[in-house]
Formats: C-alpha cells, structure tokens, sequence
C-alpha cells in the first residue's frame, strides 16, 4: 500500500485550515491510496497569535480594493467590526477615465521635452570649438568675441539653450574669451542632467503622473467591475464537498452536530454502527448511509469526510473571523473532483426551481453535483416516507390549502391558489403587527420568534406581513426562517433536502410553499415586496426574487439575506439587495463563491469573534444584535430606507398586521422503490 505524507510547513507559513487540507488532499490524490496512513490534524499548524490566511478568499477588508468599507455607527455593539462592499457608488468614472487620460498625455509631453533636452545634450557634447584666431584677426572680427572662435549647430540653436548670448544664434556680443568654452559646455550639460534625471525632473514628474493616471485608472476599474457584479478571481468552481458540508456545518450548529457528522461518516463505511443510535439520529445516520453509499461518491466520503469534520470543528470554535475564508478555499480547491462524473450522470436538460428547462452545461459545477447529490437525497426520503403527494399551508386561525409538491408543479403556478377573504368578500384581515420593522434587526427578531413560538416541528413556518397604509395601498414583507429539520424528506419542508434542492437551483417544496402564502396573503401584482430569509431562508428568499416567473407576478423591490449562501442568485436589477455575512459563520461559504456585489447588492461582513455577543455565530439573534442600529453607509441606508416604505415605519395612517403559514409536506407513507433516474 502507497503512503501518502504531507511535509509539515514553517510555523506561520500557512495556519488556515482550508489551506492545510487543500494540500493533504493533494498528497491524498497524488498518492491514490483511499486509506491513506496520515493523520490530516497534523496538516493543520498553529497560528500562535497570528491571524490565519487564505490562499484562495480573504474577508474583505477596508481598501482592499474592492470598493470595501469600514463601518461603524453610535451604539455598535463593542468588539463588532463591518466591512461594506458592493452598492451604489456616486461616481461619475467617465470623469475619473478623462482626468487619468490627461495625466497620461501630461507625461508624454514631459517626454517629448525631455526628448528634446536629450538632444540638446547630445549637441552640446558634439560642440567643436574653432581654432583660436590671431589676435589681430580676432580684433577684425569683433574685437575679439570669445563666441567667434567656435561654432554651435543650428540645432543647438533652437533646443532651448541657444539665444541667450551666443552670436551663431542671433546673441549679442560677449567678454567671455575663447578658453570658456567647455567651462560653458559642462555647465549645460549640468543644467540638461538636472532636468532630465533625478528628484524633480522631467522623467520624476513624468513617472509621478502616470503613477497617478494608474491609480485612478483602478478606482475606475473598481467601480465598473462593482457595476458589473465582478466577483473576485477563483469564485467561479464549486466542488465535491458541497453536499456534505453543506448539511453537516448546518447541523454543526446544533450540540449533537458534531457527534452526527462523525457518526454518520463511520455510518457510511459501517452502517452497522446505526443499531447504537436512536430516533432522529438513526434516521438521518440512515439517510446519510444510503446517500453516501452511491459508488461515484464512495472515494470521496473515504478521503474528504474527516477532512470536513475539522473544518466543522474549526467552524463551530469559531475564534478568528475567518472561518468562512478556510470554507472556501477548501470548497473551492476540490471543485473538480465529482464533476466530470456527476455530469456524465446528468440529462443534457436540467428543471430549475422556478420550472424552466437549462443545459446542465449551463450550471457551475457546484450546482450540477449538488443537484445530483439532491436527486439522490429525494430517493432516499422516497423509500423512507414515500413519494411525496402534496403540500399544505394553513393560515393561523384559518384554513388550510393544498397544491401539488414541488416535483410535479414548481412554484405551485398550475394551481388554483385564492386569496384569503373574509366572509363579505373583503380581504382578510392578518394578525396585528405591534413590533417594529423598520430595520434590518427588527426582522430578524421577528422572523427569530416565528421559529421560537413554533412547537410543532413536524411543520415549518413562514409569515406575509401587509402594511396597508394611508391612502389605501398595500406593501409586503416575506418572512422565511431557516432550517428546522435535519432530516430528508420528512413532513417538514425546511429541512435538509430543501438545502440541497435550494443550492442547486432545482425545484423545492419551501419555494412553492412560499409563492403559493404569497398568492394566498393576497399580494397585488403591483404591490412593493420584500423578502427576508436566514440560512436555508436565505437561500430561498434569494431564489425567488431571482426567479423570473416570480418577477413577471410581482414587483419585488428588496431583499434581506443574513446567514446564508446565495452567491448562485442571479438578481435582476429591481431587486436591491442586502446581504449580512459573519465572517466567523461557515455557512455563507456553502456555496463555495462571494456574493456578488453589484450597485444593487451590498454586502456586509462582519466579524463577532472579538464581540460579547453570546451563541454561534450563524445565529439569527448574533446577526441582529450585531446590526442593531446600522447606518451610516449611503447604500445602507438607502436599502433601510425601503425598508422602512415597506413597512410603514413612523408613517401615520399605516398598519400591519400578518398571515403567519404553518407548512408541510405530504407522501403516500409506503416506501418507493423508483430509481433516481425517473427524478429528473
């Protein structure tokens, strides 16, 4: 058996997990040993004091020069730090692009001078004085002019240094005798070297100003690459790992985490070791078994699974704000492991979540394996629970609707879908909202006490809240809370198959669900509408005001993210967007990208590990404390300012109120014995 071994770097060459794993899985591959005889905790080395580094993805930082920011505002809780990035910039760059233009020419002008005082030198060099005359003949000549004992060319002449003096070019008469000359000829060649070389001179000035035409060259640059959503280089690769640390870092942040992901790796190599455990834990160790066990990803759970439970370990720690940085590098890094042959699996057509056929060769390679390991994860929840049959939604204090799961009619746009009303015909009444919701922190908080005030986990919950206001209108806010389940396919639909399913761009039952309470709360199509999600909400609040067919229905104006991967949404420039990213919090790096910043989409990193701040840092409480109060950034608070119109926020006339949903899905209850080929 080969051996593979990992040469253990300099203390302080590289203390970043993501890092230190990248090249263990390289000595693993190059080694092609499954059992490699290494113990992959070695390949991490301690950073003492030092913060840890990225080879791949660093989070942003003040001037880094990707239009990044530092934020603070009165009353920012102590030992939080906000970088700002992305948004609205107020800066004309044709302006900027004519000033660098001009500070170019300047310096090709100063290098035509200097061009011709090079000249000029060479001619003084050239210089040959004329025999000195007798004295008589001197004296016949000008009483003996010491510049009719030499001559200058005429090109002498007329670079500059030749009218002043000199008789050959039109100078008056001189004392100077004939012996002057190279005392003459060494002081222009002093006077040419100080203006051409050195501090000050032509070729200093010239240098200076194209220095600066670069320098405003790139704030240009930085703009037009923020108005064009440029992401940073090597974001574009997902890899191999997606699906596990996808819902294994979600389950992280609960205490069992730990002890399930390591379970369910000796699961999938021992599934006898699933007898020990009992309830949930045995029913998602069997899951995760049945899933892993597909020969195409059998390597990858052998080399890859612990390497996964250290950076679930290292994420759940938390302690540098960098964590999401190591995520991603690691992500990244195996992007092309699974690919080749997950593709080869794939139809050349692929259903997306809002019902559109695309070429498989059209996704990233991300979401091409996550489809596929969501294809798999649905014939998992089949066998166990069926094939799903439909969905319900049942309105607080109300009645319950049923529309047909996500596989058969994505976004539920086939269904008969009315509008909530009360006996008289009138729209019905929500739920009075008394809490304020005029900032980012306010709906979080209440999108938090949705979950808190939830007990029944065999559902999930989500909440339309209507502002109607003075003079009649409406606006929406659309809650979505994250996971609540860490199972596949169960009654619950916000659980792990909708991570999978959401990640990849395929149809999912929370998608549908919260399109059909949309319809149902009785949203107008010209009606102003926010959406809000945090972690797997985040996902699914991001895909729908992505999706077009949603967009045809509704006028979508914002979109608040906190917590969550959703670099793979392709927002449409009438959604304004913002996204609240912890730089200690592992799971906005699931999708192995940044987010995109684009003059729509501004993205805020912040980083609690210094902070008070209790609980883990994905936390939806940790996220709206460490934003309570944020301001201060003009795209910030332009976004708060929507915020604020769509809520009625210290508006008189307006109110609010909320239908609140409980959601779940539905099968037959006999187990399926379809093949993952008939779910495409």
């Amino acid at each position: 058996m080969s051996t593979a071994t990992l040469s253990q770097p300099a203390q302080g060459d590289v203390c970043d997990p993501g890092q230190a794993l990248l090249d263990a899985d390289q000595a693993i591959q190059s080694s092609r040993d499954p059992f490699p005889e290494m113990t992959l905790g070695d390949a991490i080395v301690p950073c003492g004091n030092e913060a840890p580094t990225s080879h791949y993805f660093s989070p942003p930082t003040a001037g880094d020069g990707d239009g990044s920011a530092s934020l603070a505002w009165p009353g920012m809780t102590a030992g939080v730090t906000a970088v700002v990035s992305g948004g609205t910039y107020a800066v004309d760059t044709d302006a900027l692009s004519g000033f660098a233009t001009a500070l170019t020419n300047a310096a090709g002008h100063l290098d035509d001078a200097r061009t011709h005082a090079l000249d000029a030198e060479a001619e003084a060099r050239a210089a040959v004085a004329r025999p000195e005359p007798d004295k008589d003949t001197s004296d016949s000549q000008g009483g003996g002019s010491f510049f009719s004992g030499f001559h200058w060319s005429d090109p002498m002449c007329t670079s500059g240094f030749g009218n002043t003096g000199i008789a050959s070019c039109g100078g008056g008469p001189s004392s100077y005798s004939t012996s002057s000359f190279e005392t003459l000829r060494t002081a222009a060649l002093d006077a040419v070297a100080a203006l051409t070389t050195g501090a000050g001179s032509l070729q200093d000035v010239a240098e200076s100003l194209r220095a600066l035409a670069a320098d405003v060259t790139d704030c240009v640059n930085v703009y037009n690459g923020a108005e064009s959503g440029a992401a940073p280089s090597g974001a574009g690769a997902f890899g191999a790992a997606t699906w596990g640390v996808l819902g294994m870092l979600l389950m992280a942040s609960s205490p069992a985490g730990l002890l399930l992901l390591l379970g369910a790796g000796s699961a999938a190599t021992n599934p006898d070791l699933t007898k020990y455990a009992d309830g949930d834990l045995a029913d998602v160790l069997d899951d995760l078994t049945a899933v892993m066990s597909d020969d195409d990803l059998a390597e990858w759970v052998q080399t890859d699974l612990l390497k996964i439970a250290m950076l679930v370990d290292y994420a759940r720690n938390a302690k540098t704000g960098r964590e999401t940085a190591a995520i991603e590098a690691y992500l990244t890094g195996v992007a092309q492991r699974l690919d080749p042959e997950i593709s080869a699996k794939l139809p050349e057509e692929l259903t997306t979540d809002g019902g559109q056929k695309v070429p498989a060769s059209s996704l990233t390679p991300m979401e091409r394996v996550v489809y596929y390991m969501s294809v798999l994860s649905a014939d998992v929840a089949a066998r166990r629970f069926g094939d799903p049959t439909d969905l319900t939604l049942t309105v607080h204090g109300g009645s319950s609707l049923t529309i047909p799961p996500s596989g058969r009619d994505p976004m539920a746009w086939g269904a008969d879908v009315p509008a909530l009303k009360k006996a008289d015909g009138r729209a019905a009444d929500g739920v009075k909202v008394d809490r304020p919701l005029g900032t980012a922190a306010d709906v979080i908080r209440y999108s938090d006490s949705l979950k808190a005030e939830d007990d029944d986990p065999s559902s999930g919950v989500i909440s339309i809240v209507r502002t109607t206001h003075a003079d009649g209108t409406s606006s929406w806010l659309v809650v979505v809370p994250g996971t609540t389940d860490w199972g596949l396919g169960g009654s619950n639909p916000q659980d792990l198959l909708t991570n999978l399913q959401a990640v990849a761009g395929a149809p999912n039952d929370m998608e549908s669900l919260v399109a059909a309470a949309m319809r149902r709360a009785g949203i107008g199509p010209d009606d102003p509408v926010g959406i809000y999600g945090h972690s797997q909400g985040a996902i699914v609040a991001s895909n729908i005001a992505a999706d077009p067919t949603v967009n045809e229905r509704y006028n979508v104006t914002t979109l608040l993210t906190a917590g969550g991967p959703t670099a793979g949404a392709d927002l449409p420039d009438n959604v304004n967007a913002l996204h609240l990213e912890n730089g200690a919090d592992a799971v906005p790096a699931l999708d192995g990208a940044p987010t995109p910043r684009t003059p729509t989409r501004t993205v805020v990193t912040l980083d609690t590990t210094d902070s008070d701040l209790e609980g883990y840092p994905h936390g939806s409480l940790v996220y709206a404390d460490a934003v309570e109060g944020m301001s201060g950034d003009p795209a910030i608070d332009a976004w708060t300012h929507r915020l604020e119109s769509l809520t009625g926020t210290d508006e008189k006339g307006a109110t609010t109120s909320a239908f609140v949903f409980d959601i779940a899905r539905h099968t037959t209850g006999a187990p399926s014995q379809s093949g993952s080929s008939s779910r495409f």
